[in-house]
C-alpha cells in the first residue's frame, strides 16, 4: 500500500493537544495523527449505514470544522456559491 501525505490545518489550540496526546503516546505527531484517522476510517468494522447516512455524517463533520474556523461565515458564503454554480 502506497503511503501518500495529508496536510491537516488546525487552530494552534488543538494543534498543541494534538502534541500532548501524542506525547503521552510516546510516538511522534504525524504518528499518532495518523492512528486517530486509521482507526477512524479504516480498521472501523463495516458499516450497514446507507450512502446518504454516510454523507450527513461526513456534512456533519465538516460543519463542525467549518463552525470552529474564525471566518467561518465566509466560508460558508463561499461553499453555497460553489453548490450553487
Amino acid at each position: 500500500m502506497a503511503r501518500l501525505p495529508l496536510t491537516v490545518y488546525l487552530p494552534r489550540a488543538e494543534l498543541a493537544r494534538l502534541d500532548t496526546l501524542a506525547r503521552r503516546a510516546g510516538i511522534a505527531r504525524s504518528a499518532f495523527a495518523a492512528e486517530a484517522i486509521r482507526a477512524r476510517l479504516i480498521d472501523a468494522p463495516e458499516s450497514t449505514d446507507s450512502l446518504e447516512d454516510r454523507i450527513n455524517r461526513l456534512r456533519a463533520a465538516v460543519e463542525e470544522l467549518i463552525s470552529a474556523h474564525p471566518d467561518a461565515e465566509a466560508i460558508r458564503s463561499r461553499l453555497a456559491h460553489r453548490f450553487a454554480a
